[in-house]
C-alpha cells in the first residue's frame, strides 16, 4: 500500500545499550587473539596503529566516565591551558585524544585487554542506569544544544563501532559480526538521526522529500522550513529523490573505509538528480571522505 510522507510517523529514539557489551565482547576477543606485530599494524588513522586506536577507545570510555558520570570538566575544555608539543593537533579535541595515546603507550596489549573489559563494564552500567531522556552534553552532530542520553550512548555506539572496524581492516579481516545484525543496522539508525542536522543547509523546494535506504532500513526526511528537515520513519512512496547503499556496502561507508569516489559510486540516486547529488555529496561529508 502506497504511503505518503505525511502518513510517517517521527523517527524515535533509538536504544543502542543492550548493544554495548555484545560489541565491546567482540573487540576484547580479537585484541586477546592479536600477537605482537598485529598491535603495529597501521591503520586508516593517519598517526595510530592498532594499538593507538585501541588506546583511543580506551581514552573514549575514560573521558566520558570522568564528565559524563563523574561530571568532571570536559578536557577538551581543558587542553589549550596546556603545553603543546611540534607536531600537535592544532584543534584541542585532535589534541587531547594525541596527548592521551601518546602517554598511553607505555601500557601492554595485556593492560589494555583488561583496562577495556573494565571500561566496557562501567560505560554500560552507567547508560543502563541514566535517563535516557535527560539531557547530558552536546553533540555537535546533531545540534548546539545539549543532546539527551539516548543520543549521547548513540554516538558513542557509533564512534566504537567505526573504531572496531578501522581495526578490523588494518588486521586484514572483513566486518565479521559487525557487518550484519544488530550492529550494522543500529549504526545505519544512529547515522540517520544525525541527517537532518547534516542537510539543514542545503537548497531544495519547501515540499521536497528524501527517501535513504541504508540497506534493509529506511527514512524520510521531509523538508519543514528552509533551515529544516524532519526524519521519518519507514519509505514515503511519492519522495522527490532517493539515496540508497547496499546493505554488502554499508560497514565500508558508515565506518569511512571507502574513499570519496568510491563511497559517491555506492550511493545511488533515483528520482531529482541534482537534490539528489547534494544530499550524496553532503552524506559523503559525514562520513569523514
Amino acid at each position: 500500500m502506497a504511503r505518503t510522507a505525511g502518513e510517517l510517523s517521527a523517527a524515535g529514539a533509538v536504544d543502542v545499550v543492550p548493544l554495548l557489551p555484545g560489541e565491546r565482547a567482540e573487540l576484547i576477543d580479537l585484541l586477546a587473539s592479536l600477537d605482537d606485530p598485529d598491535w603495529d599494524r597501521l591503520t586508516e588513522c593517519p598517526a595510530w596503529n592498532v594499538k593507538g586506536v585501541a588506546l583511543h577507545v580506551l581514552g573514549d570510555d575514560l573521558s566520558l566516565l570522568a564528565r559524563q558520570r563523574d561530571a568532571m570538566v570536559p578536557s577538551v575544555l581543558t587542553e589549550p591551558s596546556l603545553p603543546t608539543w611540534d607536531g600537535a593537533p592544532v584543534g584541542p579535541l585532535d589534541r587531547f585524544n594525541e596527548r592521551w595515546v601518546l602517554a598511553a603507550t607505555f601500557l601492554s596489549p595485556t593492560l589494555i585487554v583488561e583496562l577495556l573489559r573494565l571500561t566496557g563494564e562501567w560505560t554500560h552500567a552507567w547508560y543502563a542506569t541514566v535517563d535516557p531522556n535527560t539531557t547530558g552534553e552536546v553533540v555537535l552532530l546533531v545540534g548546539p544544544d545539549p543532546a539527551p542520553y539516548w543520543m549521547i550512548a548513540g554516538r558513542e555506539y557509533l564512534e566504537r563501532w567505526v573504531h572496531h572496524l578501522q581495526i578490523r581492516r588494518a588486521l586484514k579481516l572483513d566486518a565479521g559480526p559487525l557487518g550484519g545484525h544488530p550492529y550494522a543496522p543500529m549504526a545505519a539508525a544512529v547515522v540517520a538521526r544525525v541527517l537532518p542536522r547534516f542537510f539543514s543547509a542545503l537548497s531544495a523546494p519547501a515540499d521536497a522529500t528524501a527517501a535513504v535506504r541504508i540497506g534493509d532500513k529506511s527514512w524520510t526526511l521531509a523538508r519543514r522550513d528552509v533551515n529544516a528537515w524532519a526524519l521519518l520513519d519507514g519509505d514515503a512512496d511519492d519522495c522527490t529523490v532517493v539515496l540508497r547503499i547496499d546493505a554488502a556496502a554499508v560497514p565500508a561507508l558508515l565506518s569511512r573505509g571507502l574513499s570519496r569516489p568510491e563511497a559517491e559510486q555506492l550511493l545511488v540516486i533515483d528520482g531529482d538528480a541534482d537534490l539528489g547529488s547534494m544530499l550524496r555529496s553532503r552524506l559523503v561529508d559525514l562520513l569523514g571522505r
